[in-house]
């Protein structure tokens, strides 16, 4: 079973945690964002992830005491929540370790009173990505000559998650 839980301060110490979440999230990203990045390029370094943890934006998922995933929720405003830094082991995928976080991230934004939630979504600026090209939801993710936002179907309780951009519930 997968348990999803904000990371505290005292996690940002733990070099053991900080490694296990850097991998799964290099790992994602070189999966996901094939051909978008160059060769080898680190989507977040320790540091980064410390600095994350510490004010309590990034929460991890874990299945039996080991790491599986994480998700980042920030707020913009009163009204609105930041997605992002989405990403699961990638032996886990498919298992409902991203279906977990995305129900954790909806349900603490709307704890912390937001309405809406962003998710910014880097599309390359000509053609498509396959990974990108279509979404669970069915609205499609073209390119636009920059990153933009996207928008989908509105997500309530009895519909989590909602993809790829703006949720509104």
């Amino acid at each position: 079973m997968v348990a999803v839980a904000l990371l505290d301060g005292e996690a940002a110490a733990d070099g053991g945690l900080l490694a296990a979440l850097r991998e799964i999230v290099n790992e994602a990203y070189a999966r996901g964002e094939v051909g978008l990045w160059r060769e080898g390029t680190e989507r977040i370094a320790d540091q980064d992830l410390r600095a994350l943890v510490g004010p309590g934006q990034l929460a991890a998922a874990r299945e039996d005491g080991r790491v599986v995933g994480c998700v980042r929720v920030t707020s913009l405003g009163p009204r609105t929540a930041e997605l992002g830094l989405l990403a699961v082991a990638g032996e886990r995928a498919g298992a409902g370790v991203g279906r977990a976080l995305m129900a954790f991230a909806h349900g603490l934004a709307r704890e912390r009173g937001h309405a809406a939630m962003r998710l910014t979504l880097l599309v390359p600026r000509e053609g498509s990505h396959p990974f990108k090209a279509a979404s669970p939801s069915g609205t499609a993710a073209r390119a636009t000559g920059s990153s933009g936002a996207r928008t989908s179907p509105p997500c309530t309780p009895s519909r989590p998650p909602c993809w790829p951009s703006r949720a509104t519930w």
